[in-house]
């Protein structure tokens, strides 16, 4: 077998053989850009995932498990080093913009109802998390609610998220701001041209701009 057919039968096998592999009949798959290396799973009823034209997804995991789940990635949208997106529980929303550039990039979504939007034209570093949800739940022992409820998070357009930055629940980053390597933000709602950093993040400067040519 020469390397040409080695290439293709790796390319069908992954690209658009594998993702359907798991997907059910009551679920909807479209896929007009590009997969490699990608793996696709999805568990329950009623989900969707819809690639743009131009998207190029490198070595992602998508998981989805639960019912009514949807995944949009946006037009020339590139995952260039890989990452993960998982969506657990009913409901839940990952909407990602268009023209996104990602280094690596892992998205939890789970609680009922919860979302995360990444607006268009956004630049994401590596090792970068974003989480609508704690995940497990933390009981009042008096009352014996829980208190820690999953919640949003929105990223405006033309956000440039820096090296393993953490966005959680109920975080709302406004229009062409920066994020600090390692900003943990947890709940902040920004204005739109400011930088955020620090743990836990907080607004440090306004009025800003970013372009990513060194002018």
């Amino acid at each position: 077998m020469n390397l040409i057919t080695k290439f293709w039968n790796h390319f069908l096998f992954k690209c658009i053989f594998y993702p359907f592999w798991w997907l059910k009949y009551k679920d909807s798959f479209i896929c007009n850009g590009r997969l490699w290396n990608c793996k696709i799973s999805v568990k329950g009823l009623n989900n969707s995932i819809k690639i743009e034209s131009g998207a190029f997804l490198n070595n992602v995991s998508i998981e989805i498990n639960g019912d009514n789940n949807c995944l949009i990635i946006g037009k020339s949208t590139l995952f260039s080093e890989g990452g993960r997106i998982r969506i657990e529980d009913n409901s839940n929303k990952v909407i990602i913009g268009n023209t996104v550039a990602i280094s690596h990039l892992f998205i939890s979504v789970s609680d009922n109802k919860t979302s995360v939007e990444i607006g268009d034209n956004c630049l994401i570093s590596s090792q970068v998390i974003i989480r609508t949800s704690d995940s497990h739940s933390i009981i009042s022992k008096e009352t014996g609610q829980r208190l820690n409820q999953g919640a949003n998070v929105i990223i405006g357009n033309h956000c440039w998220i820096g090296y393993g930055a953490t966005i959680l629940k109920g975080s709302c980053i406004g229009a062409d701001s920066v994020v600090a390597t390692g900003a943990i933000i947890t709940g902040l709602e920004s204005p739109s041209n400011s930088v955020i950093a620090g743990v836990p993040a907080k607004v440090v400067k306004t009025g800003i701009n970013w372009n990513t040519k060194r002018i």
